[in-house]
């Protein structure tokens, strides 16, 4: 299970892929938010660098943005769940737990809202979205998976998580004038 957990982690840092939806249209709002947050995106393998584990996701939905993630190695896999949804303009929720060990008490909740984004900034190894307003409990989980308004790091695209933003502020929410 400890494995898992550094996994995923590690997924949400390291994560690359292509930025369509299951219709193979232009992304919805929660999925451009899930890109944003976790890197999460059309490719069914997440990207990592961790010696005989991998990351793969199923979509399960588009609006709200649902998936299903299973953090694998030779000797045990853990399924998570990580959905994005919408609760009114600008503002998104995020849910993070584990699905297929009821023994497991692990999940996280987190609120976005996007509605102050006035700035996007890259930084030396993520992405800052200054401005955003980030809540998340419970914190000491939080802490492992989230960097309150900055995302992205290790070997992902900090100018596709800007374009991504981009796109989010020019389709979904226009953030602050300045």
């Amino acid at each position: 299970m400890r494995f898992a957990f550094s996994v995923l982690a590690t997924a949400m840092t390291f994560a690359l892929g292509s930025s369509t939806s299951l219709s193979a249209q232009l992304p919805t709002a929660e999925e451009t938010v899930a890109f944003i947050v976790m890197g999460v995106a059309d490719n069914p393998e997440l990207a990592l660098y961790i010696p005989d584990g991998k990351v793969t996701r199923e979509q399960i939905s588009s609006s709200p943005a649902r998936y299903e993630l299973l953090a694998a190695n030779p000797y045990e896999q853990t399924k998570f769940g990580f959905s994005v949804s919408q609760d009114r303009d600008c503002v998104y929720d995020i849910t993070l737990e584990v699905l297929d060990q009821p023994e497991v008490t692990f999940r996280i909740e987190a609120r976005l809202d996007f509605s102050g984004v006035w700035a996007i900034d890259d930084g030396r190894d993520s992405v800052s979205f200054e401005g955003l307003m980030f809540d998340c409990s419970p914190k000491t989980e939080c802490r492992q998976f989230f960097d309150g308004n900055r995302f992205g790091g290790g070997t992902r695209s900090n100018a596709r998580i800007k374009k991504a933003g981009a796109f989010f502020q020019d389709n979904f929410c226009p953030g602050a004038p300045f």
